[in-house]
């Protein structure tokens, strides 16, 4: 009974115990700040990491978990770490090669404090052998640091610069005398008339290198010559190199609020010292007791070898005596042989080019006889000068003096020393003053000159004289017409039946010598063209003046044609063969009359082409337009003897007697035309002597 009892307990038990074996355990649940702390590692966030796992096992020492994960995340951090050591020695190393030694070295030293990587030691501690200085540079160091190593710095930096100025000074010396370069120092002016600072400004001028001559210049315009003063004076000399800087100091201006003589100042003590030795010129600005007070400048010149050159010039305008003793200073300075005489004769070519320059403006008639003095007295000082054999013959020309003109300009183009632009002009200018005699002879002369110059076609661009005279040739043959029983038969008429059955004979000649001129005329517009569409460096020659002179030529001839034409061969009363051509007269007068206006707007009108208008208006009948022109041609020139004879013939023409008288009076100088002479016989008055 016992025994099946037992059995009967067993049983349960073991039912029991076999349902328990047979659950499954339940997993264990996982801890949450172990979790948040791999959400900080996952996100980069290994401090936080770090610090939540070590929180983790101090509350729970033997979670093996924890554990785990801070070896992972101490493992992260050292390798993050090491990275940003290596960027870092990688900067020290450039700041150690390129930059600051001493931050290189601060920045290795911190990596070797925190570093637990190897190779991260190993690279910082060869960082580190090769920025640390050697013992020299260790010295240094501390030498450096101080304020001694300035002081001598600065001694040794003032001792090169003061040796080297010596090497630049001993150098600037022997070139200055060997290029004979020249400064100019303060010009002492107690006056109140700036004469200081106009010699500057004279000096200034001078001192621009001249540009070439324009055709223009030394060349007879038919009515006017076109000057080019400081290629006249300047083109042949050696120019000197004159400093201004130091005589600068002396000037009174200001640009904006700045003094210029402090800019001349502070130049001038930078440079002073180094051009100790230099030429230089000196000189004093004075007025002179009298009246009128006039205006003195003296010059002096200290140049190589101790000589000494001083000269002086006296005018009424301070402007005026700057000019001419800056002119005369640097001609002594480009010619060291000449003297002061030869100075005084080149500034009387420059104020002679003055007033010649002056009267073919329009701005002074009587200038003429002033200029002709000044180049006269050039020639005569200096016999070598062309340029004033030129110009005297110029002015001779245009005062009338022909056949003397034409004497001077053959002395230069046979000149053997004379360039070959200089002769040509010179002949050119001699055919114009053959010409202008306007004698039957001397007009074909003329031509014949001026066919030489310019050959047939001569290039518009290569041959500007050439050009010219093809022009000057057109007026030669346009004058014949004034003259054409001495060019056609080589002497005048018998009597007017002689002269008129000539007429009706040589008008086909007469037609010749037209379309002649035409036909220059049109080869001149086409030249024209040519010059104006040239490129400028091509067509050197040709400035704005001398083209203006080219047309104006070209016009003159048209004019001349046509007048001389209508007045001296289709006069009336015209033989019976020729009664047709009468109503012509009128037309080539009014053709005359077009041309010599576009004469006028060419450029300042010179006396020929103000009596050819004046005698056109007289053909015309206009007497007052006649009378007007007239007038204008006596305020220019004075002593024209043509201007005269228009006047009077008005006059005349409007039969006021007590006014052709009075003109005739008027009039002082040589009675050289026939019909001019016979008013003087007809109105019974004295010719002048």
């Amino acid at each position: 009974m016992s025994r099946v009892f037992s059995r009967l307990c067993v049983v349960p038990l073991l039912l029991a115990a076999t349902a328990l074996l047979a659950q499954k355990p339940s997993p264990a649940q996982p801890d949450p700040d172990i979790a948040l702390a791999r959400a900080y590692e996952a996100a980069g966030r290994l401090g936080e990491a770090e610090s939540q796992l070590v929180s983790v096992l101090v509350r729970t020492p033997s979670s093996q978990e924890a554990r785990d994960a801070l070896v992972e995340v101490i493992r992260a951090r050292n390798v993050r770490t090491a990275s940003r050591q290596a960027l870092l020695l990688r900067a020290a190393e450039w700041q150690a090669r390129y930059g600051d030694r001493e931050q290189a070295l601060e920045a290795i030293h911190s990596v070797l404090d925190s570093a637990v990587d190897q190779k991260v030691l190993e690279r910082a501690e060869a960082a580190l052998a090769q920025t640390e200085p050697s013992w020299p540079g260790q010295l240094w160091g501390r030498v450096s640091g101080s304020w001694a190593v300035d002081v001598v710095l600065a001694f040794a930096i003032v001792l090169l610069f003061w040796f080297g100025l010596l090497a630049v000074k001993r150098i600037l010396t022997s070139w200055y005398r060997w290029r004979r370069k020249w400064v100019v120092r303060t010009i002492v002016d107690p006056t109140r008339d700036r004469g200081g600072d106009l010699i500057m400004a004279a000096f200034s001028r001078l001192q621009r290198r001249p540009v070439a001559p324009s055709v223009s210049a030394g060349l007879l315009s038919l009515d006017k010559s076109t000057l080019g003063l400081r290629a006249v004076v300047l083109q042949n000399l050696k120019t000197p190199d004159v400093s201004l800087s130091e005589a600068a100091e002396g000037l009174d201006l200001k640009v904006g609020q700045v003094p210029v003589a402090n800019v001349g100042k502070f130049l001038g003590a930078l440079t002073r010292w180094l051009q100790d030795g230099r030429p230089t010129v000196t000189g004093t600005v004075t007025t002179t007791f009298g009246r009128p007070a006039k205006t003195l400048v003296r010059l002096t010149a200290y140049g190589p070898g101790h000589t000494i050159q001083s000269l002086q010039a006296e005018a009424s305008l301070p402007q005026e005596a700057a000019e001419k003793a800056a002119l005369k200073m640097y001609y002594l300075l480009a010619e060291p042989e000449a003297t002061e005489t030869d100075a005084e004769a080149m500034d009387a070519l420059r104020e002679g080019l003055g007033l010649l320059e002056r009267y073919t403006k329009g701005q002074n008639g009587t200038a003429l006889s002033e200029a002709l003095e000044r180049f006269r007295s050039t020639r005569l000082a200096l016999p070598d000068l062309l340029d004033a054999y030129l110009y005297e013959g110029i002015t001779l020309d245009l005062l009338g003096q022909h056949e003397e003109a034409a004497s001077r300009f053959k002395e230069v183009s046979e000149n053997p020393r004379a360039t070959a632009v200089l002769s040509a002009k010179a002949a050119y200018n001699m055919a114009v003053a053959y010409m202008r005699t306007y004698k039957p002879e001397q007009l074909k002369k003329a031509a014949d000159l001026f066919g030489k110059i310019g050959g047939r076609r001569p290039n518009p661009i290569n041959d500007p004289v050439g050009v010219m005279a093809k022009a000057g040739r057109a007026n030669s043959i346009a004058h014949y017409a004034i003259v054409w029983e001495g060019v056609v038969h080589g002497t005048l008429a018998k009597d007017e039946t002689e002269r008129n059955k000539w007429r009706e004979e040589d008008w086909p000649k007469i037609q010749e010598w037209m379309t002649e001129v035409e036909t220059i005329a049109r080869e001149i517009d086409t030249d024209l063209q040519k010059i104006r569409s040239a490129k400028p460096a091509k067509a050197t020659w040709w400035g704005v003046k001398a083209i203006q002179q080219l047309e104006w030529a070209k016009c003159n001839a048209e004019g001349n044609i046509h007048l001389n034409v209508a007045k001296a061969f289709l006069k009336a009363p015209l033989p019976p063969r020729l009664a047709a051509l009468d109503a012509d007269r009128s037309k080539y007068l009014e053709k005359a009359l077009g041309s010599f206006k576009r004469c006028e707007l060419l450029g300042p009108p010179g006396v020929e082409t103000l009596a050819n208008v004046a005698t056109i208006q007289l053909e015309l009948g206009n007497t007052a337009e006649a009378r007007q022109y007239a007038e204008k041609i006596i305020a220019l020139n004075p002593t024209y003897e043509y201007a005269y004879y228009r006047l009077a013939q008005a006059w005349e023409k409007d039969g006021n007697r007590e006014r052709v008288i009075e003109t005739l009076r008027r009039y002082q100088g040589k009675v050289g035309i026939p019909g001019f002479r016979a008013l003087f016989t007809k109105y019974d008055v004295a010719i002048p002597a």
